[in-house]
This record gives structure tokens, sequence and C-alpha cells, in this order.
């Protein structure tokens, strides 16, 4: 049997709707609540797995009633049932499985209790995913060694978006003001609402692992035991020791991982300034590296300290004068040579210019 909290403040409405859920014979009321506070105790006792809600209700308005219930039970599934019409969007907003008009009609109503008998029989018999997140060299999402369809361009990059501010909440106008703002808002808004659903579909077997929350006119993307590329760099960047031995090694391999791109190909203009600031990171990082070894007097690690940084940052002209002023202290003239070959080469090919005057400079100067 389902359990189920029927939440309306008329005793009515109440009653009729315990009858239709009664005679349906696999759904059982739990508890009939008359306001949301009430009906949040009740949650607690009975851990429902679906709720059927009015909106319009004293002190707490059913909206916000479902927002608080779906915080707390992710799984459960929301039917709003009011005699309001107005309040769909919002409704929808919250991942609510249907909203049905009053007053009730059995076909209606026995339509969508077959649609939450599915969805909870889904959500019972789930198991543990296995999610899989690739950011850098392109954008591949995996849902048990299966690879996610997105079929819509703006759910897949509305879902990198929050993925890149995972665990917090974001406003619908920067939303929209970073993926669609060369659309006008009455247009914009119905496109962030399809995306956010089609998300949900894609992950509605996931909960405990992707859920995208809605709150206070704000959505937020909330992971826990995925495997991300970009967890795992950002991870990296916020427990870095200066001087601590594995750092250097792990900041190698996160410096391999930038090169290749954040979302590489897919054309996300903002995501160009998360890739600007990981790399501003990263630089910082291989220059206290860099000056941790130069204070131990570690020539072999400085130098190598200094080459990844020269060889992460090509048009950083400091960081091209530090690695040959290094070079040049060790007596490292055909290094020099051979680094003033590469960087002409790679700014030429992959930046399109030269070598700045102060560089080749520098470059003459320790080769003679």
């Amino acid at each position: 049997m389902i359990r189920t909290i029927v939440v309306d403040d008329e005793w009515y409405n109440r009653a009729e709707i315990c009858d239709f859920i009664e005679k349906t014979g696999f759904m059982r009321v739990e508890s009939c609540c008359q306001n949301g506070a009430e009906a949040l105790r009740e949650a607690d006792r009975v851990l429902p797995q679906a709720a059927f809600i009015d909106i319009e209700m004293p002190e707490m308005d059913g909206l916000t009633l479902a927002e608080k219930l779906l915080e707390k039970y992710p799984e459960i599934q929301v039917v709003f049932i009011t005699g309001w019409n107005q309040y769909a969007v919002a409704a929808f907003e919250l991942n609510a499985l249907d909203y049905i008009m009053k007053p009730l009609n059995k076909a209606r109503f026995q339509k969508m209790v077959e649609r939450l008998k599915r969805r909870v029989e889904l959500t019972v018999v789930k198991q543990g995913n296995r999610i899989s997140i690739r950011c850098f060299g392109g954008f591949d999402v995996m849902v048990n060694g299966h690879p996610v369809i997105w079929r819509r361009s703006k759910a897949e990059e509305l879902f990198a978006f929050l993925l890149t501010r995972h665990d917090t909440f974001v406003a619908k106008e920067i939303i929209i003001e970073n993926l669609w703002s060369g659309y006008e808002i009455t247009k914009s808004l119905p496109i962030l609402q399809t995306a956010v659903c089609k998300i949900r579909n894609i992950f509605s077997m996931c909960k405990s692992e992707v859920r995208l929350i809605y709150a206070n006119n704000r959505y937020g993307i909330f992971l826990s035991d995925t495997d991300c590329d970009y967890l795992k760099l950002e991870s990296m960047v916020n427990d870095f020791q200066d001087g601590y031995p594995k750092s250097f090694e792990a900041l190698e391999k996160a410096c391999e991982t930038l090169q290749c791109g954040l979302f590489d190909g897919r054309g996300f203009l903002w995501s160009e300034s998360c890739q600007e600031y990981l790399h501003r990171k990263l630089s910082l990082m291989l220059c206290k590296i860099a000056d941790h070894y130069h204070a131990q007097n570690d020539v072999l690690l400085e130098i190598e300290a200094c080459k990844q940084l020269s060889r992460f940052s090509p048009i950083d002209d400091e960081a091209q004068l530090r690695y040959i002023s290094v070079l040049r202290a060790r007596g490292r003239k055909d290094t020099i040579n051979r680094h003033g070959d590469w960087l002409r080469k790679t700014l030429q090919e992959e930046y399109g210019c030269g070598l700045p005057d102060v560089v080749e400079k520098a470059l003459q100067e320790r080769s003679e």
C-alpha cells in the first residue's frame, strides 16, 4: 500500500479526497491534515510516499508546504488538488506529479493515481545508481553505464550550468541572463521550465544521487555519490596544501585535465569564465609550489614546477620570465633554446601571435 497524507483546510474537501484515495485499493491515507504545520509534523511520523495538497490555505500555502516536504523527502510524489488554476506553472516548477482541479472528476483522478502508482513502484525498486559525469574535453553524463540522451540542448546546458554551481541555489534571473540573454523574459521562462522538466525526467530514478530543487524562485543541483571530474578538480583546489609533496602530483594532473577544456566543443559561452577562474587558481597554486621548492633549495623540483607553470600559461609573461630565469641561474642554455622554440610555435599555432618583446629579449639574453 502506498502511504499518503491529505492536506486541505476544508473538512469536506479532505473527506472527498480521502474517499477517492481509499477506493483505489492500493493507497492508504495515513494522516488527514488541515494545515501545513500539522502536515509537516505528521510527515515525520508516517513518512508518506505521496501528498495530496490544496494550494489556497491560511498561514502556510500549499506551494510552500510542498517545497518543505520535497526538501525533507526528495522521493515524495506531490499532487495538488485545488479550485484555482493560476498556480499551475509554480506547481510544476516544484516537480509536482499532477495538478487536479476541483470538483474532482473520477476518470481524471484515476488517470493520475495510475501514474502515481508507477512512479512510486519505480522508486521503491530503485537501487543505488552509478552516475559518471565528464566535463573536460567535452560533456558526457552516464547513468549505470548508459549515456544520457538530452534531446534538448538547453536542458543539457542548464544541467552543466547548475553543475558548476552545485549544492547551492541560483536565481532564475541569473540563469536566464547566462543562458538566454538574447530572449525576452516571456520566451525564456517557458524554455527554462521545459529544460527543468527534462532534467527531472532524466534523473527521476536517481533522486538520491542527482536532485534538481526549486526554492524561493531559485534552482539548484545537489549531487551525492557521483563520479565527476569537475568535482574532483574543484575538491583538489579547495584541499590544496602548500608544499605538501602529493600536491604537486595532483596539481600536474589537474592542469592536464583543465587543458582539455571545460565543456569543450559545446559552445557554452558562460563556461569561459569558469575555465578562466580555475586556470587562475591552478596557476597561483603552481607559483606557491615553485616558491616552496625554492625556499627548500630543491633545484630540480623548482625547475619542474616552473616548467609546468610556463606550459600551463604560455601567454603569461611572468610565468615565462620566471622559468627562463630559473634555467639561466642553473646554466641550462640548451633548455632555454628548446623552450623558446616551443613557445614561439605554441603562441603562433594556438593563439595566432608572436612572442612579446620582453620574453623574446629574455630568451636572447639567456641564450648568449
